[in-house]
């Protein structure tokens, strides 16, 4: 099945708006887990993921290019038409997910309304 998509979260009424960074988990990171289990090729490139839960389930969407012939994203990037990519979903618990990282931020401004701003701190407060 194909479709065209734009790489962009979104929910329901996206009451929420942010951006979110993540580093790698040295031991088993997202790439050499798909390796592990045969999910990724040797000129695959994973390029992009998306952790989506509503209520009671989770699932795992994990966006790869797949290199074929020598063929690369920016060969694809250039024709000027959307960048053919495999979708490969599962299930995952949002610990097991939190996993493959070693460092992960996420912010999140209701309806985007301080999204990219500077902001000032002008006091912390501990909440125990």
């Amino acid at each position: 099945m194909e479709c065209t998509e734009g790489f962009v979260a979104n929910v329901q009424y996206d009451d929420w708006k942010g951006t979110v960074a993540a580093d790698d988990y040295v031991k088993e990171d997202i790439r050499s887990w798909l390796q592990k289990e045969g999910k990724l090729g040797e000129d695959d490139v994973v390029c992009g993921i998306q952790y989506y839960r509503v209520e009671k389930s989770a699932s795992l969407s994990v966006f790869i290019f797949e290199g074929q012939g020598g063929r690369n994203m920016n060969d694809a990037r250039l024709e000027g038409k959307p960048i053919p990519l495999k979708k490969l979903s599962l299930e995952l618990s949002f610990q097991d997910f939190l996993q493959k990282f070693k460092r992960l931020d996420v912010r999140l401004s209701f309806h985007g309304s301080i999204d990219g701003e500077e902001v000032t701190i002008t006091n912390v407060e501990e909440w125990q």
